[in-house]
């Protein structure tokens, strides 16, 4: 859908963790900066830590702020499920579901969903793809194309070089034929 396609390239264009992603609000966007800080609070590490964004996930973030909707517009239905719906509805969050809430484990699904359509094999609870793949993915593809390994394990926040390289980066035929 529609609505999670900047999920998806937030993830590939920063390798940022899925916790991260849903707690981003548009107060951590530095457009002028051209990043986005990883608050402490939200950091697996506790350290908070900014990343980068290309033009685009800029113009995205952007366009997603100014199409909020704020919590008053909620109108129909009764009072008390007007109350309650308008509580869970979220203009601060980046990334929000087609219903205008954060997403939390709902977030896992949906990939789950996705990856089902585009006939990903290994995408289910327990198989070879998760959502941390993405993760693994932006690793190894920014340093086959010439990333830095350090500004890498920055981007990512992570304590090591030894994190980065030996977890989550992956040779592929590229960097092997690259070597030779």
């Amino acid at each position: 859908p529609a609505y999670l396609l900047p999920v998806w390239r937030m993830f590939m264009v920063t390798g940022i963790r899925k916790n991260e992603l849903v707690q981003m609000r548009f107060a951590d966007v530095d457009l002028e900066r051209k990043i986005v800080t990883v608050r402490n609070s939200t950091a697996k590490n506790g350290k908070a830590r900014e990343i980068p964004l290309d033009d685009e996930m800029l113009a995205t973030i952007a366009k997603l702020q100014a199409e909020a909707p704020s919590s008053t517009a909620w109108t129909n239905g009764p009072a008390h499920v007007r109350d309650k719906a308008a509580a869970n509805l979220s203009r601060d969050h980046i990334f929000v579901t087609g219903a205008n809430t954060p997403w939390r484990h709902n977030l896992l699904r949906a990939f789950y969903v996705c990856c089902k359509r585009a006939k990903i094999e290994g995408a289910e609870r327990r198989g070879s793809v998760d959502i941390h793949s993405l993760r693994v993915t932006f690793t190894t593809l920014s340093i086959d194309h010439g990333a830095s390994p350090k500004a890498v394990q920055a981007i990512l926040g992570h304590s090591t070089l030894t994190m980065t390289m030996g977890i989550y980066a992956k040779a592929t035929e590229r960097s092997k034929r690259d070597a030779i």
